[in-house]
């Protein structure tokens, strides 16, 4: 995820805004900062969308035995594969960060 966001920015400081915004805003999404259940309503509607949550889906299966574990990696695996496919898509390693 991170070199998919430094793939898009231009900027060292653009980088730097959009990843500390990002970190909070998906964290807080994937229930990190509080349990979901404590959440707004909108917040917990778009959950699903962060990878956070699947990863604490998966932590959480894996400590209670719950099944559909298999599901929770697929869709890890899904945002792996997005991600990398934005980096392949705007990476350019010849073009240099602007300060």
């Amino acid at each position: 995820m991170a070199i998919a966001l430094a793939s898009l920015c231009r900027t060292v400081s653009q980088l730097n805004a959009a990843s500390m915004i990002g970190t909070m805003a998906v964290a807080g999404a994937g229930g990190t900062i509080a349990q979901l259940t404590a959440l707004p309503g909108w917040v917990q509607a778009i959950a699903p969308g962060s990878p956070v949550y699947w990863a604490i889906d998966a932590y959480r299966s894996v400590l209670t035995g719950e099944q559909g574990f298999g599901r929770v990696v697929g869709m890890l695996l899904g945002f792996a594969i997005l991600f990398t496919a934005v980096t392949l898509r705007t990476f350019r390693a010849e073009q240099p960060k602007e300060s």
